[in-house]
């Protein structure tokens, strides 16, 4: 009993009651906390981190090793294959838009299957407003499959993917709905059906909100472990390279539309060689 306000001893014992309940859940946090933390460490000592890539550099931005490096730290820790940290990303919002604009072309499609996305994304898409810029200015077809019962509708996401779907978005958290966040076991389950219609597509994941609260991210498909995404990278592009190492510039794998300039004339996405 505490000696600094007069609670009732019922009160006193349902907190306490309540706490050695949740206690399990508390140390599971915990425990995934300091993994993520000893992750992020690790990340920092192989990328060399020191005083230097605090240093200033050119205003064009011409080899900012500490931007770069950030890069390399970023794409360790979440399992990706390269990563792209500026803090002139105004918010997620904008980073989204970024995202969306630098992979889809006109004709693509867009295909969220976790519901509607962000208000704030709708005039992005072309939901809402003039449109004036957003993807539905630039010919970009947007659809969506709505949530079953507050959770994805696996049966109806496998009848919407095919060969016109460019990509397939999932938001995981639950933004201004009532659903809860999508788990890394769920957003993996819609990748895998997705790949297995469209093997081309895309499957994009807006995991804002959701960084570290598992051991696992969602660029390594559910597996970022440093040993298994290292392999994988040997694999492809020989024992030389790190994980934290970038792709090499020529060589890799790229999707084009093929309704772009660049790709010639045709329809559907390939996968190539960068040259």
């Amino acid at each position: 009993m505490t000696p600094f306000f007069q609670l009732d001893p019922k009160i006193e014992s349902a907190s306490a009651a309540a706490l050695q309940q949740v206690a399990p859940r508390f140390t599971e946090i915990d425990e995934v906390t300091e993994y993520n933390q000893l992750k992020v460490l690790r990340a920092f000592m192989d990328n060399g981190i020191s005083e230097r890539h605090f240093g200033s550099s050119t205003g064009y931005g011409y080899g900012d090793e500490g931007r770069e490096t950030l890069d390399k730290v970023w794409a360790q820790v979440f399992g990706a294959e390269d990563a792209l940290v500026r803090h002139n990303f105004t918010c997620g919002t904008h980073t989204l838009a970024v995202a969306l604009f630098g992979v889809l072309r006109p004709g693509d499609k867009m295909l969220c299957v976790s519901g509607m996305p962000y208000d704030t994304l709708h005039s992005v898409i072309g939901l809402t407003g003039e449109n004036m810029g957003s993807l539905k200015d630039y010919g970009i077809a947007f659809d969506c499959v709505p949530l079953k019962e507050e959770h994805l509708d696996y049966e109806a996401i496998a009848n919407a993917v095919d060969d016109t779907v460019t990509m397939v978005y999932i938001q995981r958290s639950r933004g201004y709905e009532l659903r809860a966040s999508l788990s890394l076991e769920e957003t993996q389950k819609v990748a895998e059906i997705a790949k297995e219609k469209n093997p081309n597509c895309i499957v994009m994941v807006d995991n804002c909100y959701c960084e570290f609260v598992n051991k696992q991210e969602p660029p390594g498909g559910g597996r970022s472990d440093r040993r298994v995404a290292d392999q994988k990278r040997r694999r492809r592009y020989g024992p030389h390279r790190r994980l934290h190492s970038r792709a090499p510039r020529f060589g890799r794998k790229v999707r084009l539309s093929a309704d772009h300039p660049r790709t010639g004339a045709g329809s559907g996405r390939h996968s190539g060689n960068e040259s």
